[in-house]
């Protein structure tokens, strides 16, 4: 047998896997947006863990942004989770942000989105966008900066219903 460095194995933590599980049910789309998430109670009983667990699994997601508090204090899948912009909130909060540093991933970031929205756009899409587009034209004709805030909005989260 040859020589084998040490290594240690990762262990992961039962919350861990309990958030995992929950976030392969929201990514397969069998828990969407705005769907109820089961009660701590019912996803201790189904992965067999405790319910200590469950709840530290359900606040880090939350605070993650990928599930909101809903009607009655339930929690619900967010509608849109947003966790890239918390997580690039809490480095500003945490050490100097260097605007350039921050410029220059915003560049990449947007680039590649803008790809990745160029190649699955639909004529339905490219509607919206027009249309947007438009408004923002006669907003600035008639100086409504509220009205261009939202058309440009719209522009951007153009996507079919």
């Amino acid at each position: 047998m040859s020589e084998l460095t040490p290594q240690p194995i990762q262990r992961s933590r039962t919350y861990d896997l309990v958030a995992q599980r929950l976030i392969d049910l929201i990514a397969s789309n069998e828990l969407g947006p705005g769907s109820p998430v089961p009660t701590e109670r019912e996803l201790a009983a189904v992965y067999s863990v405790g319910r200590s667990s469950v709840r530290e699994a359900l606040r880090i997601l939350e605070s993650q942004g990928v599930l909101a508090p809903g009607p009655g204090g339930a929690l619900v899948v967010a509608d849109a989770p947003r966790p890239l912009s918390r997580s690039l909130r809490l480095v500003m909060t945490l050490g100097p942000a260097d605007a350039r540093d921050l410029f220059e991933l915003r560049r990449i970031l947007e680039v590649e989105a803008a790809g990745a929205a160029a190649w699955r756009r639909t004529a339905a899409h490219i509607g919206m966008m027009r249309s947007a587009v438009e408004a923002m034209a006669a907003s600035l004709e008639a100086g409504n900066a509220r009205a261009y805030i939202d058309a440009d909005v719209r522009f951007h989260l153009a996507r079919c219903p």
